[in-house]
């Protein structure tokens, strides 16, 4: 539980607020076709999927990230997949069912 605390905020990063317009974007190539990132941009809320890359895609897909959902394959190469920005709040959320991989995520969290 101590480990766990480490990579856990105090307090929910969210609460209270409420968010009007929420955009869910998936990782599929499609998006490639179009360049919506400044309308994705645009939107409150942007969770994003599996960890798809935006870096070099920002006129595509946007470079916005309020969520992140991460299966346990994008989780175990977090630093590979999710590019964070230090400058603003985000948040990971990972589905796993597999206690060994999530236990060695947060026992190699430095913070």
């Amino acid at each position: 539980m101590e480990k766990l605390s480490l990579v856990l905020p105090e307090t929910p990063p969210y609460f209270p607020w409420q968010f009007v317009r929420c955009a869910v974007i998936g990782n599929l190539g499609d998006l490639l076709k179009t360049r919506f990132g400044k309308e994705i941009d645009a939107y409150n809320v942007v969770i994003r999927e599996s960890g798809a890359p935006i870096q070099n895609y920002v006129e595509y897909v946007g470079k916005k990230s309020t969520l992140w959902l991460l299966n346990r394959g994008s989780a175990k190469a977090l630093d590979k997949v999710v590019e964070l920005d230090e400058e603003r709040w985000e948040v990971l959320i990972v589905k796993t069912t597999i206690h060994d991989i999530m236990n060695k995520m947060i026992s190699g969290s430095s913070n």
